[in-house]
């Protein structure tokens, strides 16, 4: 990371930095404004996806039993897969996240 002086004499990086805080912003707000999880993968995932330069989008949460970890993948326009990743009563995880 480059030190305080540096950022200040680079107006390029302050504008890029200033881009990515305001894009944040934008979609952190967005995800506020929806009821469920389901709404954040159809509706605000695109935009999540261009902010982070990425492709896909997975998002974990704890299941409805409070013990299990679950996954959420978009695979399609208005399609969500739901699979349960992990299992704190058996403490067996079915995939490993790099």
């Amino acid at each position: 990371m480059s030190n305080p002086a540096d950022r200040r004499s680079n107006p390029n990086e302050m504008a890029t930095r200033l881009e990515l805080t305001r894009n944040l912003n934008q979609v952190t707000n967005k995800i506020h404004a929806t009821s469920n999880i389901d709404e954040i993968m159809l509706d605000v995932s695109k935009d999540i996806c261009t902010l982070f330069n990425a492709d896909r989008l997975t998002i974990y949460m704890v299941g409805d039993d409070k013990s299990s970890l679950v996954s959420k993948v978009k695979t399609g326009l208005n399609f969500i897969q739901r699979s349960e990743v992990a299992d704190s009563r058996t403490k067996h995880c079915r995939v490993c996240c790099v």
